[in-house]
């Protein structure tokens, strides 16, 4: 619906700020892990689940 007088209306979104994931704990607790070594890999699911369960 056009207003009388107004010539254009602009809206602007203001785009929500990103968190600095650096700062949350669970990436504070995965740093530590890694630096602990209590970091395990696996070719794929099976042998994620062979190491798991033996």
């Amino acid at each position: 619906m056009m207003l009388k007088g107004v010539t254009s209306v602009e809206i602007q979104k203001s785009q929500p700020k990103k968190p600095d994931i650096t700062k949350t704990t669970g990436y504070q607790s995965a740093m530590t892990d890694i630096e602990a070594g209590r970091v395990y890999h696996a070719e794929n699911a099976e042998d994620m689940f062979r190491q798991i369960l033996g």
